[in-house]
């Protein structure tokens, strides 16, 4: 099921460039936005589960290709404690939690580590995330997902650019367990549906756990 965390909602209620400026002039009032969200994806969350849902995939993304939107200071300050919040409510309600953002994170990532979200999505190669490098340094504590790009290869390349691209993602992150190879980001209308259909067969002929 797809939900969200602490950016995506509040950043959403009023113009975005007057949701910036007031993260900077009245940062309590962005505190309270933020925690009345946060509550009611709860609640949201806590029907979900009575449903039988097992993933949440919270898709807020906060980067672009150079980095964070807000600096890591002010989203600790404003926004961490709240993304604390809402991952142990996620994660006592039973689900497993996957974290997407487009964009650079590294300077957030450690933040992202510490909530305790259990799949991070998409390491978007567009920005610089590397795959290889995640898998290497941080593969032991949070699983990964994603890396196929969506934007490139599974638009304008070859069948045998997307068969080569994911025979990549999965031999530098497949490891023992631990990643889920998709696209890097969605199956937006401009992907080409052969592309799409190889990397599902490369996935499924070279991708299994046993």
């Amino acid at each position: 099921m797809h939900m969200n965390d602490v950016w995506s909602l509040p950043s959403r209620m009023m113009p975005f460039d007057d949701f910036m400026m007031l993260i900077i002039d009245q940062p309590e009032f962005i505190r309270s936005l933020v925690k009345m969200t946060v509550d009611a994806q709860i609640e949201l969350a806590w029907q979900a589960a009575k449903t039988g849902v097992k993933f949440l995939y919270t898709g807020d993304d906060i980067a672009y290709n150079n980095g964070p939107m807000i600096s890591p200071a002010v989203f600790r300050e404003i926004f961490f404690p709240e993304l604390k919040r809402i991952v142990r409510a996620y994660k006592d309600l039973g689900f497993l939690v996957i974290k997407h953002t487009d964009g650079n994170i590294m300077p957030l990532l450690d933040m992202y580590l510490e909530a305790g979200f259990d799949c991070l999505d998409p390491i978007d190669p567009i920005a610089g995330m590397d795959l290889e490098f995640m898998k290497k340094n941080y593969g032991d504590v949070i699983s990964l997902k994603g890396n196929v790009n969506c934007a490139t290869t599974l638009v304008s390349g070859s069948v045998d650019d997307v068969v080569s691209e994911t025979k990549h993602c999965l031999r530098v992150a497949k490891g023992k367990t631990g990643y889920i190879a998709s696209s890097s980001n969605s199956i937006h209308s401009s992907v080409k549906p052969e592309n799409y259909r190889v990397m599902l067969e490369v996935i499924f002929e070279q991708g299994r756990y046993t």
